[in-house]
C-alpha cells in the first residue's frame, strides 16, 4: 500500500491532510495498518475514508487500520459446458469462492460463447456453488441448397397429385422447403414438400382450377434443413457478479492494486 499526501491545511488547531491511498496487491483481512506518519501527521485524530472503483473504505480508529468493503464480488471463473442435444436443457455447477446461499448472482458468458447455446439462469445452489442452466436452441441446422428440373404431370380439375423426385444428398430426417419458379403455371399450388426416403422427396401439388392443367418443366429451388446438432461448449472464462444483502469486507489476499482511494485525515 502506498500513500501520497496531496494537500495539507490548518484545521483549527489541527491539520487536515488529503491523501491518495493505493491499495495493496494482497489485501489483509481486518484492514491495512496505517500510521500517522504515512498520513503526514504526528497523531491521528480522525480519518474520513472515501470510495473508489465500486469499493467502500472505513477506518478502524481503535486498531488504526483501513478496511475495504464491497457490496458485490467479481469472479472470473473457467466454465466448460457439457455436450447438449438440440432443444435440450442442461444444469451444471460452477465453484465461486466466497459466495453464500443468500447472495444473488449474475453470470456473464464470454462474447465467443457457442452460437445457439443460451444461458437461461444462474442461481446460488450452495455455499461457493452456482448452478447454470444452459439450453441448446439449435433445433435445425444450416440448410443445403438444391436446384433441379421439376415437370408436373397433367393434373385433373380440382385434383391433387403426389410427385416423387430424386434429390441426392437429402437425408431421411431433413426438413424440405420448396420454391417454385415465377413461371409456375397459374392455378397450380404447391401444398407440401417432404422427404419420403433418403435421396427422395415428394411434392404435393393441387390444381385449383375447373380444368386440367399440364405443368411445364421448370427449375425449382429446394432447401434441406438438417436437425440441429449437439453443442459441446469449449472451456472459457466467464464473469460472475455476486451481490449480498449487506456490505462485507473483501476477501483476504484480494488484489486491489488498481484501486486508489482518497481519504481525509485530521490530526496533529
Amino acid at each position: 500500500m502506498t500513500v501520497i499526501l496531496r494537500t495539507r491545511q490548518k484545521f483549527g488547531n489541527a491539520y487536515l491532510n488529503i491523501c491518495d491511498v493505493t491499495l495493496p496487491a494482497s489485501y489483509v483481512t481486518g484492514g491495512m495498518p496505517v500510521t500517522a506518519a504515512q498520513l503526514g501527521l504526528d497523531a491521528i485524530g480522525s480519518v474520513l475514508p472515501g470510495t473508489a472503483s465500486g469499493y467502500l473504505t472505513e477506518f478502524d480508529h481503535v486498531n488504526s487500520r483501513l478496511r475495504v468493503i464491497e457490496t458485490h464480488n467479481t469472479a472470473f471463473v473457467p466454465v466448460d459446458p457439457p455436450a447438449i442435444s438440440p432443444g435440450a436443457v442442461m444444469n451444471m455447477t460452477v465453484t465461486i469462492p466466497n459466495i453464500t446461499t443468500t447472495d444473488r448472482v449474475v453470470a456473464i458468458p464470454p462474447v465467443d460463447l457457442e452460437e445457439d447455446l443460451v444461458l437461461q439462469s444462474a442461481t446460488v445452489s450452495a455455499a461457493n456453488t452456482v448452478t447454470l442452466r444452459l439450453k441448446n436452441v439449435q433445433l435445425i441446422g444450416n440448410p443445403r441448397t438444391f436446384t433441379i428440373s421439376v415437370h408436373p404431370p397433367s393434373i385433373p380439375a380440382n385434383a391433387v397429385v403426389n410427385l416423387p423426385l430424386g434429390l441426392p444428398g437429402v437425408t431421411a430426417t431433413d426438413r424440405i422447403v420448396a420454391f417454385p419458379p415465377l413461371a409456375f403455371e397459374n392455378g397450380l399450388m404447391l401444398q407440401s414438400a417432404s422427404v419420403s426416403a433418403p435421396g427422395q422427396i415428394t411434392l404435393r401439388i393441387l390444381n385449383t382450377t375447373p380444368a386440367a392443367v399440364a405443368g411445364a418443366a421448370h427449375m425449382w429451388t429446394f432447401l434441406a434443413f438438417p436437425d440441429g446438432g449437439i453443442i459441446d461448449g469449449a472451456a472459457r472464462i466467464w464473469t460472475f457478479l455476486t451481490f449480498s444483502g449487506q456490505a462485507r469486507e473483501v476477501s483476504n489476499a484480494t488484489n486491489l492494486s488498481a484501486v486508489t482511494v482518497r481519504i481525509s485525515a485530521i490530526g496533529f
